[in-house]
């Protein structure tokens, strides 16, 4: 077969399907992005296998009509855009990205939205550097979303709008009767006050949007802010604002703050990159005070140091569910200081601090507030240089209330681990754990399951890139293959290699894995054969990942004689091995997604 390119991809594949469809991933997903299959080598300028051109013709073949059956497409080749069928009821988010349009496909593009019944979303991406979509594009876009009534989201990334294209959206967006979600991010020129306007006008109207993000403008000013927070005065519907990328500094942060005093509809507030320091978020804090609708916040790279404005945050806040920060030098101490907060809040449920150089003592201190804290469901400490741990097992084994737990890259030592393998055995509230990036002991796999045969509530686990044997590896695997608990469990970088005999008898007599990743692990063909073999008899496992396997043709076929009788895996992610060829795999996996 001649290799598919973009260009000739309308010449390549048959006719009946080139004109009534858009090719899907070839990954089953509901994400069509043909960048991904070309970076893949499963598609675009590269060999097409003919299974996938079977495989297309058999799975979306409709009561005599093709249709696509997946959710999101990207399209980067403007041939494409002259395919788009309205009747495709399945298309509710649109990705374009990356095109020079002409007229005739704009006009397209825009009848196609109109039209629609079923398309919620739009993404415009990245009309720059010869990818231009020009103003009047823009507000012939406007004008059709104007016009549809099934329109959700928009999302635009890196566009030059001019002012009268600006003005088309806000004005299309002004009373429409369904959007709930705008983002304008990344904008290639400056934001003048006018423009600003527009969008405070618009807002200061709109009783519907629930959402906006205006992100990554390279001059915003406090009095940019200034404006756009007179128009969010007006407005009672939003509840989400991001900011993110502005640099409004705490003069800026001053106007979000008084905003958040009058508020009564805002929940969600994201400030990352924008350098307001422990003066903005002083600020934050007497405003919560006032405030009682917001439940998250977030900052990332604010320039804050120490734990005190954190802190006090946390204390004086009642409505509070979810606090982020990362990359901040909060340092040991502030961890402290924002652990005694932590001991009386009864309203935070999320917390997430990773990569703000808390160390050991820090971590330790957040973890002895959590021995009596009773709503913290939520917590990201990861990155964080920890060497060792002195309370993680008494915090395991005395709190009620934590779920998902992230200690990945934090060192706990051999003691620190052990001791998480003994917390396991006394909890009964944890459903998730990441760990990574970290040195194992050779013992790990049995005491884990040891803590955890009797556990019914923890389900999820991911090791990444443990520092281990093969032999420690899968030690580890089998016993946790032995567990009646796990649904979900990560070890991708683990060193498994190819000898998988034991894991194999183990996921065979598995009863509760339901998604299994063991990507980037030279398991190889020969490997692969006794994890396949277990899928002849395991009914649970509904995802297996064997990416970067280094897995050719031949080992893939061991699946084939495990799909026959297998009805419940889904899919088997292959990607990044040797070039794989198998029809029969890929018919099988359709008829365990369709049953």
């Amino acid at each position: 077969m001649e290799p598919v390119t973009d260009q000739n991809i309308f010449q390549v594949l048959p006719e009946d399907i080139t004109t009534k469809m858009i090719l899907p991933h070839v990954e089953f997903g509901d994400w069509v992005n043909f960048r991904n299959v070309n970076r893949h080598n499963h598609l675009l300028s590269t060999e097409c296998p003919q299974h996938f051109i079977t495989f297309i013709k058999k799975v979306y073949q409709v009561q005599g009509q093709i249709f696509p059956d997946f959710t999101k497409t990207s399209l980067i080749n403007s041939e494409l855009i002259s395919k788009l069928d309205p009747r495709w009821m399945h298309i509710r988010i649109l990705e374009i990205n990356n095109i020079s349009l002409s007229e005739n496909h704009i006009n397209h593009l825009a009848k196609f939205i109109e039209k629609s019944s079923f398309l919620e979303s739009l993404i415009l991406w990245n009309f720059d550097e010869g990818f231009a979509l020009e103003n009047d594009g823009l507000i012939r876009i406007a004008q059709a979303i104007a016009k549809s009534r099934s329109f959700r989201k928009l999302d635009v990334y890196d566009c030059q709008f001019e002012f009268s294209g600006l003005e088309a959206f806000t004005t299309a967006l002004h009373s429409h009767p369904t959007m709930e979600k705008l983002s304008i991010i990344r904008r290639p020129r400056e934001l003048s006050l006018e423009e600003m306007g527009l969008y405070s006008k618009f807002l200061a109207h709109n009783s519907v949007l629930k959402s906006i993000a205006i992100c990554s403008v390279d001059n915003m000013t406090p009095e940019h802010i200034s404006i756009l927070a007179q128009g969010l005065r007006d407005n009672h519907t939003l509840e989400d604002l991001d900011l993110g990328g502005n640099n409004i500094g705490p003069c800026g942060v001053q106007h979000i703050a008084d905003l958040m005093e009058h508020s009564r509809s805002l929940k969600k507030i994201r400030l990352s990159q924008n350098n307001i320091g422990n003066e903005g978020m002083e600020m934050v804090a007497r405003a919560l005070e006032i405030n009682t609708s917001v439940q998250e916040l977030s900052f990332s790279e604010c320039g804050i140091r120490g734990g005190e404005a954190i802190a006090q945050v946390i204390r004086v806040s009642q409505t509070l569910k979810y606090l982020f920060f990362q990359m901040d030098d909060i340092g040991p101490e502030g961890g402290e200081v924002i652990a005694e907060a932590l001991k009386d809040n009864e309203s935070l449920e999320v917390l997430i601090i990773p990569r703000c150089d808390l160390r050991t003592r820090g971590v330790d201190a957040i973890f002895r507030a959590l021995q009596t804290n009773k709503t913290l469901k939520y917590l990201d400490v990861s990155v964080n240089a920890m060497t060792g741990t002195d309370e993680v097992e008494a915090m395991l084994t005395m709190n009620t209330s934590l779920e998902t737990l992230d200690l990945l890259h934090c060192d706990l030592g051999e003691e620190g681990m052990n001791a998480i393998a003994r917390g396991l055995s006394a909890n009964h509230t944890l459903v998730h754990l990441e760990l990574g990036g970290i040195s194992v002991p050779d013992d790990w796999g049995s005491r884990m399951f040891e803590g955890l045969k009797e556990n019914t509530t923890f389900k999820y686990l991911d090791l990444f890139a443990i520092e281990i044997t093969e032999q420690v590896a899968s030690d580890i695997l089998v016993n946790l293959l032995r567990l009646s608990c796990l649904e979900e469990l990560h070890m991708v970088r683990s060193e498994l290699g190819p000898d998988t005999r034991e894991i194999g008898r183990a996921l065979g007599e598995n009863t509760s894995i339901k998604k299994l990743e063991i990507a980037q692990n030279n398991i190889g063909s020969e490997g692969v054969k006794w994890i396949a073999e277990a899928l002849i008899h395991n009914r649970t496992l509904t995802e297996l990942s064997l990416q970067s396997d280094e897995i050719d043709n031949n080992g893939a076929q061991y699946f084939t004689e495990a799909l026959e009788s297998n009805e419940t895996i889904k899919k088997i992610d292959l990607r990044d091995n040797d070039r794989i060829d198998n029809e029969r795999i890929m018919e099988l996996l359709h008829v365990n997604q369709s049953e």
